[in-house]
Parts: C-alpha cells; sequence; structure tokens
C-alpha cells in the first residue's frame, strides 16, 4: 500500500516567503499521517499566474533562494511545483519531486495553454520528457495540468510506459460547470483497458480576476471519483491505494508523441501507519459553487490587495443586498461599512430597508444625504440646461445622484483604506455604468 496526501492550498502571486511557510505548514500537518507522497498544486511556491514576474531574472533568483531555505525544512517525501530557470536561461512550469531535504528530480511542464486566461507559451519552454516514480509496487507518472487534458498527451505517454498512477499538479481557474468538464476530461484521459489511477491536486483561492475552486480528487481506473477535497476551501485529501488496486492496470495505446521518460526508485519505508478515514466532500451544487466562487474571490482579492475593510452602498434594493451578504460571508461583519446615501428621490422603505439589511447582517451602517450636493450641482448647471430638450425620463438627475454617491464612496475608501464593492446588475457593468 501507498498513502498519498494532497495538499489543496491558497497561495498568493509572488509572496514567495509566505508560500513557502504555507507549503511547509501543509506538508507537517500531512506528516502526521505518515505519507509516502505528499502532492502539492502547480506553481504553488510562486503562485498562479506569476505572469510577467517570469521576465525580471531577480524573480528567479528570489525563488532559487526561498526554496533554498525551504529545502531543509522538508521531511519525509513531496512533489512541488514552481518556477525554473536552467543555464541556459530557458523558463520552465515545473514539479520537484524533494524528499529529505534533497532534490531527487525535476519534471517539466510538456503541454503550455495558450488561450482563454492563459498565457504560458509566453513565459516558458516546453518541456519534452515525462517522469514515472517508482514506489514498490506503484509506478507513478507526473504531469502538470494541461499534461493531462490531452487525451494522447503526456500523462497517456508515461501510462504506455507503465505508470498505473497519474499524479497531476495543478492550477486549473473555476469557471460554472468546470469541475464537470474536468471529470469528463480525465475519464477519456485514464481509462482504457485496465486504465489507471489519477490523483489531482488543484489549487484553492482567488488571484485578481481568477478564482481556482480546489476540489482536489482521486479518479479510479473505471472514471469513478473515489474521494474528493473540499471545495473553495483549503484542504488535505490523504488516499490509501493498495498494491492489489493497482495490478491490474494495463499499458494503454501509446501517446502520439514520442517522449523519453526515465524512472526514478523510491525506496518506501514498512512502518506501520495509523488508519486514517477516507473521506469524500460532497459536490456542491451549481448555484452553490458559483456563490462560494463570489465569495472567496473577494475575500482574498481585499486580502491579498491589503485592503483592511470593504464599502458598500445600500440602497435597500436586491442587487446591494446581495452584494453585502458575500461581503459579510467573505470578510465578517466587521470588516463592512455599509452606507446609504438618500436624496429627495428616495422613499421611506429605500431608506428603512437599507437599515434593516445592515442589521440582519451585523454590519457597521452610516447615512449620508446627498441632497446639498446634489443641489450645489444642480445650481451650477441649469444656465447650461435651460432651454435644453431632449431628457424625458429626466436621466440626467438620476445619473447625476449616482455620481455623487461614487464620489462619497471613493472618499470614504480613502480614507478607511477599504476597498468600494461595486453592486451595478449585469446590464449596468455592461454598459460601462458600474
Amino acid at each position: 500500500m501507498v498513502r498519498y496526501a494532497l495538499a489543496q492550498i491558497n497561495v498568493t502571486v509572488g509572496d514567495l516567503e509566505n508560500n513557502a511557510a504555507r507549503i511547509l505548514a501543509a506538508h507537517a500537518e500531512a506528516l502526521k499521517t505518515s505519507p509516502d507522497l505528499v502532492i502539492f498544486p502547480e506553481l504553488t511556491l510562486a503562485g498562479y499566474p506569476p505572469e510577467d514576474l517570469l521576465l525580471k531574472p531577480g524573480f528567479f533568483k528570489a525563488c532559487d533562494d526561498v526554496f533554498g531555505e525551504l529545502l531543509p525544512q522538508v521531511r519525509g517525501r513531496a512533489l512541488i511545483g514552481r518556477p525554473v530557470r536552467d543555464a541556459s536561461g530557458n523558463r520552465y512550469n515545473a514539479a520537484v519531486l524533494v524528499e529529505e531535504g534533497q532534490v531527487l528530480a525535476t519534471y517539466y511542464k510538456n503541454l503550455l495553454p495558450n488561450y482563454s486566461v492563459f498565457d504560458e507559451e509566453r513565459y516558458f519552454t516546453p518541456g519534452t520528457d515525462g517522469l514515472n516514480l517508482k514506489l514498490g509496487a506503484h509506478t507513478v507518472g507526473v504531469v502538470v495540468c494541461e499534461d493531462a487534458w490531452e487525451v494522447y498527451g503526456p500523462a497517456r505517454c508515461e501510462c504506455a510506459l507503465g505508470a498505473n498512477v497519474i499524479a497531476c499538479l495543478s492550477a486549473s481557474p473555476f469557471h460554472r460547470g468546470k469541475s464537470v468538464t474536468r471529470e469528463e476530461t480525465f475519464r477519456n484521459t485514464i481509462i482504457t483497458p485496465g486504465g489507471s489511477w489519477f490523483l489531482y491536486c488543484n489549487l484553492v483561492g482567488g488571484q485578481d480576476e481568477l478564482v481556482f475552486d480546489g476540489g482536489s480528487l482521486v479518479m479510479n481506473p473505471h472514471g469513478e471519483v473515489v474521494a474528493r477535497a473540499k471545495e473553495f476551501d483549503e484542504d488535505l485529501l490523504v488516499f490509501d491505494l493498495s498494491d492489489d488496486a493497482v495490478s491490474g492496470c494495463q499499458a494503454p495505446a501509446a501517446s502520439k508523441a514520442t517522449r523519453t521518460v526515465p524512472v526514478v526508485e523510491i525506496s518506501l519505508k514498512t512502518e506501520e501507519k495509523l488508519v486514517v478515514a477516507e473521506k469524500t466532500e460532497k459536490k456542491l451544487s451549481s448555484t452553490a459553487e458559483v456563490y462560494e466562487a463570489l465569495v472567496l474571490g473577494l475575500g482574498d482579492y481585499v486580502r491579498k490587495n491589503g485592503f483592511s475593510g470593504v464599502i458598500i452602498g445600500l440602497s435597500g434594493g436586491i442587487d446591494s443586498a446581495l452584494t453585502a451578504a458575500i461581503a459579510v460571508d467573505a470578510l465578517g461583519e466587521d470588516n463592512v461599512l455599509g452606507v446609504t446615501m438618500p436624496s429627495r428621490y428616495s422613499s421611506d422603505d429605500t431608506r428603512s430597508d437599507a437599515q434593516i439589511l445592515a442589521e440582519n447582517l451585523g454590519v457597521r451602517f452610516e447615512e449620508l444625504p446627498i441632497e446639498s450636493p446634489y443641489g450645489a450641482f444642480s445650481d451650477m448647471l441649469a444656465p447650461l440646461f435651460a432651454g435644453v430638450e431632449g431628457d424625458p425620463e429626466n436621466l440626467t438627475d438620476q445619473n447625476l445622484q449616482a455620481r455623487i454617491r461614487a464620489v462619497y464612496l471613493m472618499a470614504l475608501s480613502n480614507k478607511y483604506g477599504y476597498l468600494v464593492i461595486n453592486t451595478s446588475n449585469k446590464s449596468e457593468s455592461a454598459a460601462g455604468y458600474g
């Protein structure tokens, strides 16, 4: 039997020292279960996506320095994602096998995605070789994210040359329905006569406009998910895989591409392990996963960009109510300020609904009437508006109110160090109104 631990953690792009601390903390937690191999997500040390940081030679030196400090502290055995630059200046997206403070092997990501939010061809050189790790009866093929998305790609190639387990380090961002797409893709990759086991460790957390949903999993050779980590939260997924379970795996049809796949022999300890309960987290519904993505994305954006809280203009309507609920779930009620900014056009219900919402959520609530600045603007503009037709719905006055409110919110943002949260709906955002 081999015990695998998938360490699904939340890191920050460029925050190397704190990322290293997160790696060590998660690894220490995993060591309590006596794993034979701990697997971390893609580019764990640097965060994903590091983008133009990779064009700075100083960034690679910093990565090397921090990794050099981390390395002797790693007990046991782990696969850690990090960027690597060789002597010729080629940059690689790498999975590094570490054992007792030593680097045993390094795998370079073969397939570099260059579509949608991905731009890896700009930054990395593709690897050309595979990597299989021999752990007793288990032969573990190492791949990085996109390498498992092409049916006849690197993962299939490693299986064809003996791997009965695939370990995939990933940073796969969320969109609605993405988890279903992933699982269908992985089934296409691993299901063959006999098949292979698939261990998928995904990044979790928000990074600018991207959200990584975690959901690391273990899939058996029949394409069934037999263990799953939490979605949208850090987690440690420990899974015991018996020798009998991998003995029936058969080599699939070879990959279309020819790759060299070196094999690294690893000695396993025969120590008795404490029993670890297997777990499979319940899959979130489509609506729940969207809500959790919003909560995680907002919370991490605020924290990782150094804001101390958020400000929300509360109108008493649905848009600001939902936004406020997300903010409280993301940051806690003490870090949310709700502001109502009534005018001569505001109804009593608008004011009272905003206050009731704030009280229900437990957030600080302030009222800043805009009648005075509205009157001042109207007086200043009156000479230019005199005799001008063409605004039957009085959009000028409505938009003037909205812009005054924006000035209030931004002033509070500057003074308090809070981030202003957009309460525009989709139509308003699409028209540039938010």
